[in-house]
């Protein structure tokens, strides 16, 4: 079963860069100088800021989970316990491949489009190096 640890880390500060109402749980990147979220704009294996936690409409407060475990969005594949995820190119997390830069390591299975668990602690780390 899904679940979230909440640790006070949510950034309620960001902006929706595009509309992100059907957006919950996935993963975005922050848009330079204007503290906007964007989850169209990733690539296979990019960087993320953190997980979407509302639904929020372009130009409204987006709340942005950096750190702790958050529900997630499973990509194409499947992700299970154990897993090193990465983002799929449309904010949702699957399964790290070499090179992909890690957003974390799955903490609740769940398959393609259903709702699992990411510990953010392992952000940042490329899988394979």
């Amino acid at each position: 079963m899904a679940f979230e640890i909440d640790l006070q880390e949510d950034r309620g500060y960001c902006t929706a860069g595009e509309n992100l109402t059907s957006g919950q749980y996935l993963a975005v990147q922050l848009i330079a100088d204007a503290l906007e979220v964007k989850a169209s704009t990733l690539s296979a294996g990019d960087p993320v800021f953190g997980i979407v936690q509302n639904a929020p409409a372009q130009g409204t407060s987006a709340t942005v989970r950096r750190e702790g475990v958050s529900f997630c969005v499973a990509g194409t594949g499947d992700i299970s316990i154990g897993d090193l995820l990465a983002t799929d190119g449309d904010g949702k997390l699957v399964t790290a491949g070499a090179d992909d830069v890690v957003v974390g390591f799955c903490v609740a299975a769940a398959a393609d489009g259903n709702i699992g668990s990411v510990d953010l602690g392992y952000s940042g780390a490329v899988a394979g190096a």
